[in-house]
């Protein structure tokens, strides 16, 4: 296992698209900006998928769901299980699809091994021109608030480019000192921070807004797929 360099990109995303799955974990960006946050992240490719490092809590062995075929998903669980059959009483296996969860009882039925679904992940994946248009009820409360916010703020939009990345980095910083208290607080702000300093590298996309010429919030992200 290693941290992922930027030249791994290729081979991480030709297997992540082999997946089919839509959750932000299945993506290299992602993958490459949480092993800033998590000193012990590192990955490698395993039976032909792209695996995280296992990490231990309470005695309890657990797994990031291997991403790839589903073939090849399979090949690599059983041969997790081998591994460490022996030397844990338990394996968990987090951050899998209701696509996974039923992979996994296929295989192990009421085993001792586990699995965790995670719906956190998807909260981040979101529909381009949904967002442009905010069609629909459930959007109604948001194109309130937009309304409201137009009518009372003197604001500006611009791409996030090398002439504005120190205001950019202040917001963030900016951002920390008002959230520093909370639960996972500075591991985002450290992500977001590599986000910023090697947005081109990653081919990243993002925005400044600023109220009366004041850096105020930036967004940032990157194309899930092709849709």
């Amino acid at each position: 296992f290693r941290k992922l360099r930027i030249t791994d990109r290729k081979w991480v995303e030709r297997i992540c698209y082999q997946d089919g799955g839509i959750s932000s974990h299945v993506n290299f960006v992602m993958m490459y900006l949480t092993q800033a946050e998590y000193s012990y992240d590192s990955f490698r490719e395993f039976f032909g998928c792209v695996l995280k490092k296992p990490w231990i809590e309470n005695g309890t062995l657990y797994c990031q769901y291997p991403i790839g075929r589903l073939k090849n998903r399979i090949r690599a669980v059983k041969a997790i299980t081998r591994l460490y059959a022996g030397t844990y009483q338990k394996i968990t296996f987090r951050h899998l699809s209701e696509k996974n969860l039923e992979e996994v009882k296929s295989i192990f039925g009421e085993a001792s091994v586990t699995a965790e679904t995670s719906v956190d992940y998807d909260n981040y994946i979101l529909d381009v021109q949904e967002q442009i248009h905010l069609e629909g009820p459930q959007y109604h409360n948001r194109r309130k608030k937009i309304a409201r916010f137009n009518r009372a703020h003197n604001w500006t939009y611009e791409p996030i480019t090398k002439e504005n990345m120190d205001s950019c980095l202040e917001v963030n910083e900016k951002w920390f000192a008002d959230h520093a208290d909370e639960k996972g607080a500075e591991t985002e702000q450290i992500s977001l921070k590599v986000a910023l300093q090697e947005l081109d590298e990653l081919k990243l996309q993002g925005g400044l807004f600023r109220i009366n010429g004041k850096p105020v919030a930036i967004y940032i992200g990157t194309p899930f797929n092709k849709e």
